[in-house]
């Protein structure tokens, strides 16, 4: 219903809305700003109502929250599939590529290289590839010609991979992450 049609059914005398058409009205509004197919950041383990699915990737097939069965607004805009998004270790992107293109003189704070997503991509770790330059000098310990060991002086880069000190070191990179779920909207709130 449009608002123009609600405020038909105001009643003048109380000053109200009935409270089943106030109700409808309220979700009805909700539905219009956040559509079937949002995602938003949940603090919580399990979905908070039927009208949220945690994305956890899970295929939903014969069971009894099967998207194309009880969720068919949600299941058309996946592209009909059953399988919910799955956002665990993962970072939101908006889709498509950004104009912000870096030149050394009229933009120097643009983009140097853009990497465009699609809807629905999933891009694995990566880190962006680069070189380090180092400087060294050889020195036999032996002072000899031959034989002995030799000795680089920096500056120069190392692996850290394998290493076991400290907590700032792992198998992937990353910023500084805090966990959270991922919900989707999978059906309106309007009371039919």
């Amino acid at each position: 219903m449009e608002y123009s049609e609600y405020l038909k059914l105001f009643d003048k005398e109380i000053g109200l809305l009935p409270p089943q058409i106030f109700v409808e009205m309220i979700s009805n509004v909700f539905d219009k700003v956040v559509p079937v197919g949002s995602i938003f950041p949940y603090y919580g383990l399990t979905e908070p109502n039927e009208f949220w699915l945690i994305c956890d990737g899970r295929d939903t097939t014969g069971t009894d929250i099967e998207l194309a069965t009880h969720y068919p607004q949600l299941y058309a805009i996946l592209g009909n599939t059953n399988v919910l998004p799955d956002m665990r270790e993962c970072t939101p992107v908006m889709i498509g590529q950004s104009d912000n293109n870096y030149d050394e003189t009229a933009n120097p704070t643009g983009i140097h290289s853009h990497d465009t997503y699609t809807l629905g991509e999933f891009k694995d770790d990566q880190i962006q590839e680069h070189q380090h330059g180092y400087n060294y000098t050889t020195h036999r310990d032996d002072g000899g010609t031959d034989g002995g060991q030799y000795w680089r002086y920096g500056p120069y880069t190392f692996n850290t991979y394998g290493m076991s000190s400290g907590t700032r070191y792992g198998s992937t990179t990353h910023g500084k992450q805090f966990g959270l779920n991922f919900i989707i909207k999978a059906k309106t709130t309007v009371i039919q």
